[in-house]
């Protein structure tokens, strides 16, 4: 399997354990994208907040 396929399946796996996470909590896609982001990035300054909250 050549990279591109694999980063497809993964994708698309990925996409599916969102969705399936979405169901099960309530929250919508974009609202769970954030908060899964905010477990994991701490923004160094404020700047990079504004830009997370944009972004939503």
């Amino acid at each position: 399997m050549n990279k591109a396929k694999i980063s497809i399946a993964l994708t698309k796996s990925l996409l599916k354990q969102i969705n399936d996470e979405c169901k099960q909590t309530g929250l919508s896609r974009s609202s769970f994208i954030e908060m899964i982001l905010r477990q994991y990035y701490r923004p160094k300054d404020q700047k990079e907040t504004a830009v997370l909250r944009a972004a939503h």
